[in-house]
């Protein structure tokens, strides 16, 4: 098995250009490529790792996270569980659960977009400040760079019934296995395709 190497900054802004082993920095966090007998070519496995003081010539290597499902407009680093844990104390306090939820990042805006499907017989209350300050809590480089004004607040975007299975078709029918299919729920907002503007409901389609 071969392996190349890309560092984690540098892949998130679509660099693709690759390292060799014996090049990496310790400290520095990258993305990893395999290839292999088998067939593989340049495979991304979707792992972040760091290198660690050398062996000989040799650097050692430990894994930090996966790579996707962490966004950093800013520097923030926000991950999927952040968005997850904050989303769900924000549902409790307002009473509703999210049976779905899908958030984006959006750098031109330099803020996130989260759309949520939730109960449709329970009373709606914009929930964005709520869940701005939620993740300022389970975030502080977040926190910083919403103080510093660099973030803008997040928008929380009600969806109508049914946007969550629609997602799910459209995701299916460019590739993902129905059987397998899996949310990702951080994203830049560049990098996904479906659009849920037709299904945001009342003033929330302003946004």
């Amino acid at each position: 098995m071969f392996f190349e190497f890309v560092p984690a900054e540098a892949w998130d802004d679509g660099v693709r250009d690759t390292l060799l082993l014996h090049e990496l920095v310790e400290g520095e966090e990258y993305q990893v490529l395999a290839t292999t007998s088998a067939g593989l070519l340049r495979y991304w496995i979707n792992d972040i790792v760091r290198a660690g003081p050398r062996i000989g010539a040799t650097p050692t290597l430990s894994f930090v996270r996966k790579g996707r499902g962490v966004t950093s407009i800013t520097g923030e680093k926000l991950t999927e569980a952040q968005v997850a844990a904050a989303l769900q104390a924000v549902a409790g306090e307002f009473g509703w659960t999210a049976h779905f939820h899908l958030a984006l990042a959006d750098e031109a805006a330099a803020a996130y977009r989260v759309h949520v499907e939730s109960e449709t017989d329970v009373a709606w209350r914009d929930p964005s400040a709520a869940l701005d300050a939620a993740l300022s809590r389970l975030n502080l480089e977040y926190a910083s760079k919403r103080s510093s004004g660099r973030l803008r607040a997040p928008r929380v975007l009600r969806l109508q019934p049914g946007a969550a299975a629609a997602y799910r078709r459209w995701c299916v029918s460019r590739g993902q296995r129905d059987a397998q299919f899996k949310v990702l729920s951080l994203q830049r907002a560049q990098d996904c395709g479906f659009d849920f503007t037709p299904y945001v409901v009342g003033d929330d389609a302003r946004a």
